[in-house]
């Protein structure tokens, strides 16, 4: 049986994980709750959620913490392959950067600097995925050291982006 996910190790799984299959919540609202349970429960310092935006044909930014308007500038609609987050939506899976300013994700690229002006040292990201495997988004959590994504993180962020792809079918979304 699977430990529970506890905050550091205290108190009780969160809200969020526990909803059952009736919870219903409008995108905004789902994907907020997701972010907020992931940077409660991990050593994040922040983190987005982004969806799959067909016009834009990229990801778009729907919720996020801790981040400046430079770096949500920059990572608006990411539609490449040049980050942890491209990465993810291209291979369908979740993708870590122990450090970015050695990472060869980054290597020179803009989104290199971006990420580091904002304080982000490491990086992981997770797919939404749909029950065919299709892509719905994808789910990031940021480090202020190298070397800092702990495998309790990786466990974390894998459950709540699962739960948030399932909530978002259900959504209609």
């Amino acid at each position: 049986m699977d430990e529970p996910v506890t905050e550091r190790g205290r108190g009780p799984r969160p809200r969020f994980l526990n909803a059952g299959s009736g919870h219903r919540a409008d995108r905004v609202s789902l994907v907020n709750d997701a972010l907020d349970t992931a940077l409660r429960y991990s050593k994040a310092a922040m983190g987005n959620v982004q969806l799959l935006d067909p016009e834009a044909r990229g990801l778009r930014i729907a919720a996020q913490r801790g981040f400046s308007d430079a770096f949500l500038d920059y990572f608006e609609v990411v539609d490449d392959t040049t980050s942890a987050c491209g990465q993810a939506m291209l291979k369908g899976k979740a993708v870590v950067v122990s450090d970015v300013a050695s990472s060869a994700v980054f290597a020179g690229t803009e989104g290199r600097e971006v990420m580091l002006q904002a304080g982000a040292r490491a990086v992981q990201s997770v797919p939404l995925t749909g029950p065919g495997g299709e892509i719905l988004g994808v789910f990031s959590l940021h480090y202020r050291t190298p070397d800092s994504v702990l495998s309790a993180d990786r466990r974390l962020l894998t459950a709540v982006a699962r739960r948030a792809s399932l909530l978002l079918q259900a959504d209609g979304a």
